[in-house]
């Protein structure tokens, strides 16, 4: 049996076909998109971040600060707690 196509052509093709399958032309525009939505993604996180670290710093503060009166006032121990 003779084929039509000379077999050393057929795996040319099939090799640039397997290279082509793995190298697809869209990914590196797929992943500079999801590169854009990640940091953006970080930076809603980070802000959250941050807002969450204040808010623990207020009440810190209002803890310590209500510590100290509520502790003044009973006799025997000292402002600090």
């Amino acid at each position: 049996m003779k084929s039509r196509f000379p077999l050393q052509s057929i795996e040319q093709t099939f090799c640039l076909l397997s290279a082509a399958s793995l190298f697809p032309k869209s990914t590196e525009i797929t992943t500079s998109r999801k590169k854009i939505k990640k940091g953006k993604q970080k930076e809603k996180d980070f802000a959250k971040t941050v807002s969450k670290r204040t808010k623990k710093r207020k009440r810190k503060r209002k803890k310590q600060i209500l510590s100290k009166f509520s502790t003044s006032s009973v006799p025997g121990s000292s402002g600090i707690n």
